[in-house]
């Protein structure tokens, strides 16, 4: 696209230990990342356009999965952190303050996988344990009960509206805690949503789409273009959307066309933010939180661009391998009779040249 301004590397995040799992940001220089290594991390953007040394935020006893954003108030001035873990609780963290959580919220039966926040600063919920829940002042507003599985994503669309996602390959709108319209299409788990201003939202998917809806439960356009499967989405300020999936990349797209791949040197490619400045936040399972911006000031200089540029070169991965697995070793359908070992347990099976996963 002749009018297309590409994004770039802008920055270099380290720190984590393990697969960094959530991103999001905090405002226009601020990044948070959340990982396997239990911990929380946030960078902050200085003068020169870098980013300093990161706060830790270390309280969760197992892997950090989902991480979210409250912005300023007068109480909490620089904003607080909510972070969930496989140890089934939620914390939040005041920015000023990485020592202990100011508060926690206990009630999940299992891994707390999704976060959102309403337009009024209340705390959205989704975990394995097939439910969702709203918060509201350190209480539990209500409880959203209905998937047949994992609630992998949600969305709060205004205070009354939340959309969750779920491994059952559904879509839920719930209005002031009852369900009220359900989305099919996703002929596999879904795993992340985002809102689209005036429009609806869209989704993405194991299944390997992405799916643009309204809130009436139309489907209005399907994307494809990753080859395996799709973990995260969210919308930059231009309206473009931004996906990152198993297929080591970032994808940006634009009017229902993929305009750029931004490739990475990891496997799986776990989460994807937009900042408010319209720079792209991502984390990936080498550990790293990387940022990448189109505007000249934010980009890396030709140095690390070039180091950057190698890294990609050497760490080319197997067309035949799905994140730590090649595909020729995956058991067929025929593994989908035996029983499973655990509720909510995941299996990858192989049919054909494509890979699945089911629960």
């Amino acid at each position: 696209m002749s009018d297309y301004t590409p994004f770039q590397l802008a920055a270099s995040l380290s720190g984590h230990e393990q697969d960094v799992k959530a991103v999001c940001s905090a405002g226009e220089d601020g990044v948070i990342s959340a990982a396997r290594d239990n911990s929380v991390r946030m960078w902050f953007r200085t003068a020169s356009n870098a980013f300093g040394n990161s706060k830790i935020f270390l309280g969760h006893s197992r892997f950090v999965n989902s991480v979210a954003y409250i912005g300023p108030s007068a109480e909490y001035p620089s904003g607080l952190i909510v972070s969930g873990s496989s140890d089934k609780i939620i914390h939040v963290w005041d920015v000023e303050n990485a020592g202990d959580p100011i508060f926690s919220l206990i009630d999940h039966a299992d891994n707390v996988c999704a976060l959102d926040i309403t337009p009024s600063g209340h705390i959205v919920s989704g975990s394995w344990d097939k439910t969702s829940k709203l918060w509201r002042n350190q209480q539990l507003v209500y409880t959203l009960k209905g998937h047949e599985a994992a609630v992998w994503a949600v969305l709060a669309i205004s205070d009354q509206i939340i959309i969750t996602g779920s491994a059952d390959k559904t879509i839920v709108r719930w209005d002031d805690g009852v369900r009220t319209n359900t989305f099919y299409g996703h002929t596999d788990c879904v795993r992340s949503l985002a809102e689209i201003k005036g429009m609806g939202f869209v989704s993405c998917s194991n299944d390997g789409s992405l799916r643009i809806w309204n809130l009436d439960g139309q489907c209005l356009q399907e994307l494809y273009g990753h080859q395996s499967f799709v973990y995260s989405v969210d919308t930059l300020p231009t309206g473009e959307i931004i996906s990152s999936g198993e297929d080591r990349s970032v994808k940006v797209w634009k009017d229902g066309e993929c305009v750029q791949t931004i490739s990475h040197p990891a496997i799986s490619v776990w989460c994807t933010a937009a900042m408010p400045n319209g720079d792209i936040i991502s984390g990936a399972s080498d550990g790293i939180v990387r940022v990448f911006s189109r505007v000249p000031e934010r980009i890396a200089d030709a140095e690390k661009l070039k180091e950057y540029n190698e890294l990609l070169a050497s760490q080319a991965i197997p067309t035949n391998q799905v994140g730590d697995l090649k595909r020729d070793n995956l058991p067929g359908k025929e593994a989908l009779s035996t029983p499973g070992e655990r509720e909510g347990q995941v299996l990858m099976v192989k049919d054909g040249i494509k890979v699945e996963a089911y629960q």
